[in-house]
């Protein structure tokens, strides 16, 4: 397995064969951890050990496999098989348990890898539709696995983990039936771990560097969140500061992959005492040493906002118009259908992030240190490669963003056949998606951002800058319902950033201070200098009405203004 560091090459050789098995083997991570044990099984070959098996568990076994040795060949695919599994409907522990004992499963040296969900879809029309589609997320989420975790205790399996979410910590995750149905299943599996060791990663926002798509594969058939940057105009929800931490799916398919490979009591335990506490962890803690619980996410934190920016620059499109929105009409179009990974589930959740009270974020060091130990969690240009493997031979740390994708940029357009079939094929999204792009524009007229996008059709090349009142419009759309921020105040700033800079989209330091003073806000100049000193040395000596809004309201805009 040549991506791992060397002391995780060794610990690998040191373990017992492992029969692996693997549910959701065709998902966004299940076909990233699937290609991760197929090269642990052909490193463990190379240095004459057994290889172990692999036993993926699909609704379609035989289209999977013909695939597999398409994509493989025989002579990779000598350690795997499939079996057929129905997560809708499979929901007994004595059916999991005929059906895993049939196929070999049991003792130390099994491993169930549940990578099994479903996020959503649309939760629109006859009340039988709706009660359906909470069934099926109920179902999936939380029956089966639950059912099979506990035929793995009775079989005596040696390790279940579990794909689980960051969302179980929202503050609405118990009105969302995906987060719902998670925590759930985590309490669960924690109640198992007195007798069979469990572990459950908690994962986060889920990016892939090579397609430059969050959350599933690039297909021709669907949407993804990363297309909405390509737009003219880019709806964002809310005041588009929703924490995030993206984690590249490289980086924890191949931490899964190597949980499921090597025992589990070697691996570190301490991340019980992180921010999972709150919400998640204390009802878990009663699973003793044999549980472990990961914040699996990336190693920064961003915002929505910022996300997308990045996106749009990762995608080659030379601009980026962001207008900010309301969730209700959003929410009215996802009902009827979800839109590729853009769901009712994710549309709520990021509400909650963005509107409650309770911020959610994970400390990723005891996810990052299971490949490279407490002094690396995080790459650096030192310790990783662009591709993201590492260059001494100690570390795998987690990639942050920018890195993965440095270098490197996937010119795409907006995929507009695609929506354009969506509609098509629900004809009931028509009308909502109707209202949303009116609202779309009328906001965009509102906030200075459709002007920005005719000018850049009319002018490519001619760098667009916002008037001051466009500027305080759209700070009023990012923060106005924020506490500490009134519309009254915002509107006698602007008044005053136009008096004293002439009516311009930027005005001096000193033009600012006077601005400040006439407009009834206290100026304390070392503030003031320290805050704007960066910007002088970056030469850009001017400050814009949303930078010196952001000063005085103490809010962080990030990304281009």
């Amino acid at each position: 397995m040549p991506r791992l560091p060397i002391l995780a090459q060794n610990i690998l050789l040191q373990q017992s064969p492992k029969r692996v098995i693997l549910s959701g083997p065709s998902g966004f991570v299940g076909q990233r951890v699937l290609d991760s044990i197929l090269e642990g099984h052909a490193f463990r070959e190379m240095h004459g050990q057994e290889p172990g098996e692999l036993v993926l568990l699909s609704s379609k076994p035989g289209t999977l496999m013909g695939r597999l040795y398409g994509e493989y060949g025989a002579a990779r695919m000598r350690t795997v098989r499939a079996s057929r599994a129905d997560y809708f409907s499979q929901h007994t522990e004595a059916e999991w348990l005929d059906h895993l004992g049939s196929l070999g499963v049991g003792g130390k040296d099994s491993v169930f890898v549940n990578l099994a969900g479903l996020a959503g879809g649309g939760v629109a029309g006859t009340a039988a539709e709706r009660t359906q589609a909470k069934n099926a997320l109920h179902n999936v989420n939380y029956k089966a696995p639950v059912a099979a975790a506990k035929a793995c205790n009775a079989l005596g399996v040696g390790h279940f983990i579990q794909s689980s979410t960051q969302a179980v910590n929202a503050e609405r995750a118990g009105q969302v039936p995906y987060s719902r149905g998670k925590a759930m299943t985590d309490f669960a599996l924690s109640q198992l771990a007195s007798t069979m060791p469990v572990t459950i990663a908690c994962l986060g926002l889920i990016y892939c560097k090579r397609d430059a798509v969050v959350g599933q594969g690039l297909n021709d058939q669907y949407l993804n969140m990363t297309d909405l940057p390509l737009l003219p105009l880019t709806p964002i929800m809310g005041s588009g500061l929703a924490p995030l931490q993206p984690q590249e799916v490289g980086d924890a398919a191949i931490r899964l992959a190597f949980l499921a490979l090597s025992d589990p009591a070697e691996r570190p335990s301490d991340s019980l005492s992180c921010s999972l506490s709150s919400l998640q962890t204390t009802p878990l803690c009663g699973g003793g040493e044999l549980l472990r619980v990961y914040d699996a996410v990336g190693p920064e934190v961003i915002s929505m906002h910022d996300l997308l920016e990045r996106f749009a620059r990762f995608q080659g499109s030379p601009t980026f118009n962001p207008v900010f929105i309301d969730y209700r009409n959003m929410e009215e179009l996802l009902n009827v259908k979800s839109l590729g990974n853009l769901s009712r589930q994710f549309v709520s959740l990021l509400r909650s992030e963005q509107d409650g009270n309770k911020i959610t974020l994970g400390d990723p060091s005891a996810w990052g240190s299971i490949l490279c130990g407490r002094g690396a969690v995080v790459s650096s240009s030192t310790t990783a490669g662009r591709d993201g493997s590492e260059t001494d031979g100690v570390a795998l740390p987690l990639k942050r963003l920018d890195q993965a994708f440095e270098g490197t940029v996937t010119r795409r357009g907006f995929p507009f056949l695609n929506y354009f079939r969506h509609l098509f094929n629900y004809p009931r999204a028509i009308w909502p998606s109707l209202i949303l792009s009116i609202e779309l524009l009328v906001a965009a007229w509102r906030q200075g951002a459709l002007r920005k996008a005719l000018l850049s059709v009319i002018s490519p090349n001619k760098k667009n800058r916002r008037s001051a009142e466009e500027q305080a419009n759209t700070f009023l759309a990012r923060f106005g319902k924020d506490s500490g921020v009134t519309k009254r105040q915002v509107r006698d700033l602007l008044r005053a950033f136009v008096r004293h800079g002439n009516n311009r989209r930027a005005i001096s330091p000193e033009a600012a201070k006077a601005a400040l003073n006439t407009a009834g806000f206290p100026v304390n100049s070392t503030e003031f200098d320290t805050a704007f000193d960066q910007r002088n040395a970056d030469g850009a000596s001017e400050i814009s009405f949303i930078a010196l809004a952001c000063f005085v309201f103490h809010k962080e805009w990030g990304g281009s203004i």
